[in-house]
């Protein structure tokens, strides 16, 4: 924190939203600044959760976001060969082909 920083950790437990911080300096207090919270995203199911390389894998879940964007998807911290679908609630993609076990 300075005179002209301040950072928080957002709590895990933080609704989507609208944050407002408002500064209080020597009694005047200055205007608010929004901060849209994200909703973590949430993985409920992966089928298959085995198979050979190539194999395309259906995600459900979560706070996905509504389209890719900036998104993406690893294998085991290798990025996915190919996303074919991608919404909110799911995604469908194929491993790449160095894919190793792993989440």
């Amino acid at each position: 924190m300075s005179e002209t920083s301040l950072v928080v950790a957002v709590p895990a437990n933080a609704p989507a939203g609208d944050v407002t911080v408002t500064a209080n300096v020597d009694g005047h207090s200055g205007g608010g600044v929004s901060f849209t919270v994200i909703p973590t995203p949430i993985i409920s199911q992966v089928n298959p959760n085995s198979g050979v390389s190539g194999t395309p894998v259906y995600i459900a879940g979560n706070n996905f976001g509504y389209s890719q964007g900036n998104g993406t998807l690893t294998f085991n911290g290798v990025p996915a060969a190919s996303i074919t679908a991608w919404s909110n609630t799911y995604i469908y993609a194929v491993p790449p082909s160095n894919v190793t076990t792993g989440p």
